[in-house]
């Protein structure tokens, strides 16, 4: 709704994309603990434990020290506020050891669109296998094709394999 708002108020045409990620573990439906990261590969950021806060501000804090910058403890406190107002800190969370499975990462981002923060869903470079359909909601008759990022290297072996028809069928469904 507030895409369609700003793009009736800048006069811009507009469509809703969605994305079908495929995912090798179930969604966690608890909050997320620092054992529970490698049994899954989607976080929310609404669903993560103090201990995991605790882990996401050592992330920021060493990437905040590392371009200069001294963290005030009270944006530390809450990592999911520092990283709503420079989402661009996502990717330090995206390289983190231990993270690197993660194929989808949500997170509130404050947008050009909207006054309030929207959530955000990021699917990091090194996964784009993982998006199995891309359609427009919209206006269905609208294919969408998924060229893959600048650079982006399927042999690698960082990459996640495109699974098969057959392994979609079995594989958890995200939307």
């Amino acid at each position: 709704m507030a895409a369609r708002a700003y793009a009736d108020r800048e006069r811009l045409q507009f469509t809703v994309i969605d994305f079908l990620v495929g995912l090798d573990h179930k969604q966690n439906p608890l909050m997320m603990k620092p054992d529970d990261l490698t049994q899954h590969d989607f976080i929310s950021f609404q669903r993560l434990s103090r201990s995991m806060m605790d882990q996401l501000q050592g992330i920021l804090k060493k990437r905040l020290e590392d371009e200069g910058i001294e963290p005030n403890p009270a944006e530390l406190s809450k990592p999911q506020l520092l990283i709503m107002q420079r989402p661009e800190l996502i990717t330090s969370v995206l390289e983190e050891a231990g993270w690197e499975h993660m194929k989808v990462i949500a997170y509130p981002a404050k947008l050009a669109i909207s006054e309030k923060p929207l959530n955000v869903g990021t699917v990091p470079f090194r996964h784009w296998g993982a998006i199995q359909e891309a359609t427009c909601r919209l206006n269905p008759n609208i294919r969408i094709t998924l060229d893959p990022p600048a650079g982006y290297e399927k042999s690698s072996p960082m990459q996640t394999q495109t699974p098969t028809p057959n392994d979609r069928d079995k594989q958890p469904r995200m939307r």
